[in-house]
């Protein structure tokens, strides 16, 4: 399998180096809708003094807009404060298909392994190289995330809430991501309907549990003795009713 760098596998998404150097964290998001079609996010955040430091000026308007040149056709740009410190850069780009996606991933040099939709079935499974250059991730948080349709029935992600998987990806080594999901799925799932984690789910569960239990142990009884009485009644209705009427002479 060709090896690729870490360092080129970051450049390629078109932002220049003396970015990356200053960036604390950067996210690369797909979302997927059933049809196959969605959107794959790259977000770069960075702390405005490192920036500066690096000789950036995060305050210009075009800041984010001058590194995407060598971005996918139809990309769009938008510069964003987060927590009031941080600075993010946003780079949306839509695609129809899973074909398409292909394409976009490409010029990342994502290694593709399967990426298809076929009998509703979502397959993603791809593999991304960061096992040279490392040392450009220190101090580096990077995720990579997908949103994926219907009921999710495997995966090999870091976390998952609701329908999206994070990947927490490690600098220094081969970083497999593996997702499949029944796209025409249905079926009340508390991670997939309520967006809940695994810990949150937990928690529902034991409530419902408990909830469960003070049902079979007191308003089960209490119907029950409730049933009970009310036959005895009727009985005792029907025993008056049979009884002959006396005949006073």
């Amino acid at each position: 399998m060709k090896k690729k760098s870490f360092q080129k596998i970051l450049l390629v998404l078109s932002l220049i180096l003396v970015l990356l150097l200053s960036a604390c964290q950067v996210n690369f998001i797909t979302e997927f809708e059933q049809d196959g079609s969605g959107v794959y996010t790259q977000e770069i955040g960075f702390e405005s003094d490192e920036a500066i430091t690096s000789g950036l000026d995060p305050d210009d308007e075009e800041f984010c807009s001058n590194q995407s040149s060598t971005l996918p056709t139809g990309t769009t740009t938008r510069k964003e404060t987060r927590n009031d410190d941080s600075i993010w850069c946003i780079y949306e780009t839509p695609f129809d298909s899973v074909e398409d996606l292909q394409s976009i991933y490409a010029t990342t040099d994502t290694q593709i392994n399967t990426l298809s939709l076929e009998d509703d079935t979502l397959t993603y499974d791809i593999t991304l190289d960061f096992s040279q250059d490392s040392e450009m991730a220190i101090g580096m948080d990077i995720t990579w995330k997908v949103t994926m349709p219907g009921k999710i029935i495997d995966s090999n992600a870091t976390e998952q809430k609701g329908n999206t998987l994070t990947w927490i990806l490690v600098a220094g080594q081969m970083n497999e991501i593996y997702a499949v999901s029944d796209v025409g799925g249905s079926g009340f799932d508390l991670n997939m309907d309520l967006g809940l984690d695994e810990g949150e789910n937990s928690i529902i569960l034991t409530i419902l549990g408990s909830l469960a239990g003070v049902i079979c142990c007191c308003i089960v009884p209490i119907v029950i003795a409730g049933i009970a009485i009310l036959l005895i009644r009727r009985k005792k209705k029907a025993d008056v009713d049979l009884t002959p009427p006396q005949v006073i002479e």
